[in-house]
Parts: structure tokens; sequence; C-alpha cells
């Protein structure tokens, strides 16, 4: 740029070799690889024992350079590199390696590289890692096992690669292993040679791929069919396992269909297989061709219930979902990760509405799990700069929950039609490229009447929501909402809103597109009462007239069980921002527990828990025991303790959370004693108890212990092969006697325990216990190792699991911790403050409110009303 602005030779020089010095410097320095090198083709070749700590191997790059360069960027990380090569036409000559920034190594010689296509051959050799991220190896019933997680940056970590999910090119695998062991990788084999112990396989080329998406397993599997796909398919699972993939097996033919249907093609990739792992970081991972689960997810056995088949079936849903969306088309940037995630989590919704509806899976509504961390002053946008694996995991709980329900608001505003024909349209012309947000928003324009890049790129490009006002002259104004006395930027959206209201009897829907300026709607002015958000579809806040508030309540029955649950989303956000109190949030729930839907219910109750756990103390406890006792009595005489023949899904979920939660804050103590009762039936594995309630009466039994039954806990998870008892166990270690944490904290660091098992004890831990002094003395004498076992995508989120219970010295021990620690750290260490701080502060706001609620359940509960 310099040198075209000046005449004078010397002045060019001079400018010319700053500038190139510059562009060295920032290339050095930059989160990308330069674009002038283009990956062709990769071919990986790799010796592979279980048994063993490391590995070899050597892998071939073809790629074409298009402008003269001195160097070539590629991504490895902690290999040991044995030798460059790289191979022209003319000549072969070695290449050495400079560690740059942001995992990048620049590969250079004496000679400058010319344009035209090269390959790059890389001798290297690596360990096996113990985090369950890269290629990691597994102990599971005393064998060894390898299986990998490459998302988002771990296949560096395995071989040397060009590791951005824009370079989509075919990866071709050949895999030596022991020869009594099964290998599995994204394609079908071709062909497959013995040598002495070893057997060698090798792997079809992949079709255009990142890098992110290639997987494998080595180990003594099992291998069970999948009769009934489009495609062969297979689950691997461990030795002794195999016939527990039933539920499984029976359903994916089914969920795979509804996609194919949907997306108007076939899957597109030669095979579909499954892989019950026994440690695994994520909950699954859609690498192509060979989809990863945590083992708990496929060995259900032949049947399952209530939240462990929406789960099994959800997940597999929206891995699958991925084979289109995030495989077939392919983000160009991490930065639109939050596409790939909250299409799948959408699309598997869809799956589950229609072919799964007596799970009522719809009424887990996508922004309740994301209003919360969306309105915190600290939160990013869920589309933002992203340079590392620390920008991707903070706020990637957003890219599901609030990328879903966005999606849910545009397709209510241009309609399920058209939304659909939009992604067949997008998908039959990106399918094996990559694409971007705005490629999606125009092909959704181009099936609407609205600019829809324009309302999406509003809430992508911006952290929080409307908090939406309704006046009683009709009049809708927007602010950006805040919790209570916090101080954040203003904002606007455009928020699309379908309104439901009640006039002279008759039931009406309006519609209208809110800007930064007011709008006015004359329908809401002579209506009985209107309700905001229909169907439960809105991202955003919203008061109406108290009349007409009041006049929506006493009316509820007219609404559907999604807007129900809507309606108390809203009302404790209205809490949080200080618009109505206490008193008025427990007065709505408290009415809600009369509604007939026992997933309604179950929302209701969880509410009520949360309030509970967060405001008692000792001048209220024994008051709100008799209102829990007093609302969920009638429930509990309703549905009983023990599973009932008959007992539909809805029922089998809300039994364990409505039995746990008068356990733990009601006053029912023949209750708690069933259920510790239940709890070591469990262990022993009675089959007669349903796993969902199986968790909750280990809860119970754990907060109550007051012997070594933590001792029976690790010992039964240890000695177990059931896949669900022991993620159960894992997720049931709520201990609060001294001797009980200390035991389940050294147990934390017991190499027996898989990496992806350790971060729920120790969450568990903080959750139950608001007494966290011996929590914090042992994380300061253990944190080292604390950080070399549990798996690293999981550091960012450690300030979140440390959950502070509400109250004031456990805000300032979290704070105290963790402020000098890594940089990693301090964006949820600052997330977590505040919405502690948060919490405090309503608790001081609120008690008066509380207390005055609670006068009434102040004396004994066999005094209240438990007629349902």
């Amino acid at each position: 740029m310099f040198n075209r602005r000046k005449t004078y030779v010397g002045l060019c020089l001079l400018y010319i070799h700053m500038l190139l010095s510059h562009l060295a410097f920032a290339e050095a320095t930059e989160h990308r690889l330069p674009k002038s090198t283009i990956p062709l083709s990769q071919y990986i070749e790799m010796n592979l024992d279980p048994n063993k700590e490391e590995y070899s191997g050597i892998t071939k790059i073809d790629f074409r350079v298009t402008q003269p360069t001195n160097r070539i960027g590629i991504h490895w990380l902690d290999l040991n590199i044995k030798s460059i090569t790289l191979k022209q036409k003319n000549e072969d000559r070695k290449l050495s390696a400079s560690k740059g920034e942001y995992d990048i190594q620049w590969l250079s010689s004496e000679k400058e590289i010319p344009v035209g296509e090269h390959q790059l051959i890389i001798e290297f050799s690596g360990d096996f890692s113990n985090d369950a991220l890269g290629l990691y190896r597994t102990k599971y019933q005393d064998k060894h096992y390898l299986f990998t997680q490459f998302q988002a940056l771990y296949a560096r970590r395995v071989f040397p690669v060009f590791d951005e999910p824009d370079v989509k090119i075919p990866y071709q695998l050949t895999l030596t292993v022991p020869k009594n062991l099964e290998v599995a990788a994204n394609t079908p084999v071709l062909k497959e040679t013995l040598k002495g112990d070893n057997k060698t396989v090798y792997f079809k080329a992949t079709p255009p791929i990142p890098s992110y998406l290639i997987a494998l397993a080595v180990g003594d599997l099992d291998k069970t069919p999948i009769e009934g796909l489009s495609v062969p398919g297979f689950i691997y699972s461990p030795k002794g396992t195999g016939n527990k993939t039933g539920f499984a097996i029976k359903h994916t033919p089914q969920i795979l269909n509804a996609l194919e249907q949907y997306f108007g093609t076939k899957y597109p990739y030669e095979k579909l297989d499954f892989v019950a792992v026994p440690d695994f970081a994520s909950g699954a991972m859609e690498n192509v061709g060979l989809v990863t689960y945590r083992a708990e997810f496929l060995l259900r056995g032949d049947t399952t219930t209530a939240s462990n088949a929406t789960m099994t079936l959800n997940i597999i849903a929206h891995e699958l979902a991925h084979s289109w969306y995030g495989n077939l088309v392919t983000m160009q940037w991490w930065n639109d990760l939050w596409l790939n995630e909250a299409f799948a989590t959408w699309m598997a919704q869809k799956v589950m509405d229609q072919h799964y509806p007596q799970y009522q899976s719809d009424l887990d509504l996508p922004q309740v799990n994301a209003f919360y961390e969306d309105a915190l002053s600290t939160t990013k946008p869920i589309r933002k700069e992203v340079k590392n694996a620390k920008d991707i995991e903070d706020g990637l709980g957003l890219s599901y929950t609030k990328g879903h329900a966005i999606l849910n608001m545009i397709e209510s505003t241009i309609g399920e039609r058209n939304f659909q024909t939009a992604i067949q349209k997008y998908m039959q012309k990106h399918q094996w490229q990559n694409a971007t947000a705005n490629d999606l928003w125009q092909a959704f324009a181009d099936q609407s009447k609205y600019d829809i890049g324009e309302i999406a790129n509003t809430y992508l490009d911006q952290a929080g929501y409307a908090h939406i006002k309704f006046d009683k002259k009709g009049q809708v104004t927007q602010q950006r909402f805040r919790n209570f006395g916090t101080d954040v930027t203003e904002q606007s959206w455009q928020v699309p809103l379908t309104i439901k209201y009640k006039q002279n009897g008759k039931l009406d829907v309006t519609q209208t597109l809110l800007t930064d300026k007011p709008t006015q709607i004359q329908s809401l002015i002579e209506s009985d009462w209107f309700f905001p958000v229909t169907n439960g579809n809105g991202y955003f806040r919203w008061e109406i007239p108290q009349e007409k508030y009041q006049a929506l309540v006493d009316d509820v029955g007219l609404l559907n069980d999604r807007e129900k649950i809507a309606l108390l989303s809203n009302s404790r956000g209205l809490l949080n921002s200080g618009e109505i109190s206490l008193g008025d949030h427990l007065t709505l729930l408290t009415q809600l527990t009369q509604e007939d839907n026992a997933i309604v219910v179950l929302k209701v109750t969880e509410e009520i828990k949360l309030i509970g756990e967060r405001h008692i103390n000792v001048k209220n406890q024994y008051a709100f025991s008799n209102y829990i006792t007093a609302i969920l009595t009638p429930w509990y005489q309703q549905i009983g303790s023990k599973t009932r023949q008959g007992d539909d899904d809805s029922i089998l979920a809300l039994r364990p959370r409505l039995l746990s939660t008068l356990g733990q804050l009601g006053d029912n103590p023949e209750l708690n004693k069933e259920l510790t009762q239940i709890a070591h039936g469990y262990l022993k594995g009675d089959e007669s108890i349903d796993d969902n309630l199986g968790i909750e009466a280990l809860r119970i039994a754990a907060m109550l212990d007051t012997g070594n039954l933590v001792k029976d806990y690790f010992d039964t998870y240890h000695s177990s092969s059931d896949a669900t008892l022991k993620s159960n166990i894992l997720r049931s270690m709520y201990f609060t006697e001294d001797k009980s944490v200390n035991y389940l904290l050294e147990q934390i660091l017991n190499e027996d325990i898989p990496s992806g098992d350790k971060p729920g004890p120790l969450a568990g831990s903080f959750y139950i216990n608001k007494e966290q002094t011996l929590l914090y003395r042992w994380l300061e004498e253990n944190f080292d190792e604390v950080e070399r076992v549990i798996p690293e995508m999981y550091h960012n989120y450690l300030p979140f699991m440390m959950y502070t219970n509400c109250q004031a010295e456990n805000v300032e021990k979290l704070n105290s911790f963790f402020k000098s620690k890594d940089d990693v750290y301090q964006a949820s260490l600052t997330k977590s403050v505040e919405a502690a701080n948060n919490c405090l502060a309503m608790k001081e706001r609120e008690a008066q409110s509380f207390s005055q609620f609670l006068s009434k359940y102040q004396g004994n509960v066999s005094n209240q009303n438990t007629t349902k």
C-alpha cells in the first residue's frame, strides 16, 4: 500500500521493507491460516494400540499455493515431529517448523515455495490424551479403548492438519491396530491386511468434510447392526454391552427417515454408525458416519421412560440433524457455530413433536434456559469474534438455547411450510460447501415478506433482549430488559409479535413487527386480555396493564400448555427486573400447581424448589416447609411414590422431582425414609425401580446420610456395567457430612474414574453444600491436579460449577479463588459473580414479600387445604 504513494526509489524500498516486516508479524499473530495455501486432500496413517500410551503416524497433504510464499501455516499441538518434507514436481526438500500463536506452526526452508500444487509429508508421534479430548485412551471394565473428540480445536492434538472449518477436503485414514480389536472410522473399509499380531485397515476417503468431524474408535467393541436405515449402520459399544442397545436401534430408523423427509434428500453419507463411549466430555458428537455418544444414551436396554427416553431420542435426532446442517453444509468460521447447534436443536424438537408427542418435550421452551444468562451485563452476543477455544466456549450454551428460540420465532413469522422450503433450497444450494448466516437469511427472505436477516441480526449481533410494555391505550414500546439494579447499554430489536387476545368471548390473533419506534394496536384496547407470546414463541419479556394481566390469569385455562409455561417464565423475568414481587410470583405458581398436565406441574415444582433453595432461612424454613407440603401433597396422594402400571411418561417424569422436592424442602419424614429405601434397592439393581425415580431417591439418601453411603455409591459405580446407573450415581453425589464430602473429593482424583465423569460429582458437591469452606480448602490444595484430570473444555465452566447457593460468603470465596487464575476462567467468573450478586440483592429486596406470602402457612400443615 505504501509503495503506491511514494515516488522515490529509496523511500519505496524502505516502505516495502517496513510493509513486509509488518505483514510477517501480522501473519505470525493472526488467528487464521493464510488463504494463499489451499489444502486439497489429506492422507493419515497411524499405528494405534489401546494398551500402549503413545502412537505414531505419517500424513500426506496435497495443497495448492496461489502466490509465492516463504512459509506454510499448519496446526499441530504437543506432537513429536520426526520429519517434514515438501514434495514438488522436480524436487523434495526438508522444511523446518517454528511455533507461532494460536497453535499455528510455520513451515519454511531457505527457498521460496512457488505457485502450484505440492505435497507435505510429515512423520509424527504423540501420546494418547486422558482427558476425553483429541485422541484419548480410556479404561472400561479392565479393557482399554481409544476414542476421539475433535470439536472444536482438538484434531491438531492428534496429527498435523489445517484445522479450520472452511477447509472441507477428503480425508483418507489407514489404521494399524491389534488384529483382535474392532476399528471404525468415518467411512466404510476399503481393504484389510494382516501382518503378525496386527491388522492394517484402509478406509475409503471421506467426502469433503472439516477436520473437526474426523473420528475413529479402537477396542474390544461389540458391533450391533441397526436395521431399517437407508444406509448400513452399526452401534459399537464396549464389550458385553451390545445387548443393551435395543431402544436406540428401534428408534434410529424412524428418526433418520423423519429427517430425510424434512430435508427432502436422503442421508448424504455411505454409512451411519454410532459409538457408545464410556468416557465422554460432551453429550454426543456428530462425526460424519461415526456419531459418538455418552454410553448411557445408547445403552438404555430395550425400553426406557420419561426423561431418559426423551434425552436419548432428542440427542439422536440432534446429532443426525447435523448430518445436513453442520456436516453437509458447514459454517465458514466458528463465529457461526451457533447456527450449527441452534438448527440441530430446533430440528430435533421438530422430530420429537411429530413422532414422540407423548413425551411433551415441546414444553421445554428454549428461551427459558437462555433468558437469565443473556440478561447479564457481561454476556456477549452469540455471534462474536472467535480466535481460540476460549472464545468458542464463552456463552456456547446460548448458541443452543437462544439460537433455537430465534429459529422458532422465524418459523412462526414466515410459516412452517415456507420455513421448510427455504431450508431445502438452502441445503441444495450449499451442499458440500461452507455457508454463513446471511446465506440462510437470504433463503428465508426469498420465502417471506420480511427481511429476516435484519430481524435476526438484532438478536445475533447484540446480547440481551427486549422488555416490551403494552399500555392501556394500546401503545407498544420496547427497552432493553435489565435485571433489577443492573446498568446495561440501551438497545432495540426488531421483534415479530404474534399476540393472542380474547374479545367478546372469542379468541383471536394479531401480528405486527415492533421496531425501535412505538406502535399502536387498537384491538388490544378493547380486549378482555391479551397474551403477547402465542404458542410460547417469543424471545422477549413482556408487561401488560394489571387489569388485563389479572383477567388473563383468571382465564389461564384458555392458554395451551406451552403458553402456561411461557407465562410462568415471564413472571420469573418480571421478578428479576423488579416489576413484580416474590409474593406475586408465588401466587401464580401456586395457582398453576392446580393444572392437570403433570409436565406443567413439573415446571412449576422446579421453580418453587429453586425459590426455596435460594430464599429460605432459619426464620421462614418451617413456613416454607408447610407451604411445599400443602401445595404438593395433593399430587403426591394422587400419583404415589411407586411406579404404577399404566403411568404415562408425564407422571413418570413428575413423580421423582415431586418426591425429592417434598423430601428436601417439605415435612414428611416417612417419605424420606421410603426414598432412602428406594435408593438402596436401586443401588442393588432392583429393576422395578424406574431410573428417573432412582436418581432422585439417591439424591435424597445422600442428603440424609450420616454414615458410609458415599462409599457404597462409588463401589457400585465401579462394579456396575449399567451405563445409566453409573451416570445417575455420579449425578446424585449430594453428600453434606464432612467425612463423606472428603471421601467424594478424593475420588474425583481417582484415575479409575474417567475424565468425562469427574465434573459431575464436583458440581454436585457445590450445589448441595451451603457451607463451602471445606470445598475451597480442598480446591486450593488440589487445583493443579483438578485442571489436569478434567477435560480442558470444562476449564472455562469451572466458576459456573462452583454454585454459591445465594450465600454472600460463597460469592466472596468464588471471586477470591478464581480472580488471580488464568484468563480462561475470567469470562465465566464475571458472569457467575454478577448472577450471584443479583440473587443476593433479590433475597434482600424480597425478604418482606416472601415472609408475607408465607405468613398463612405458619401453622401446622394439616390445617391447610390440601385438596387438588
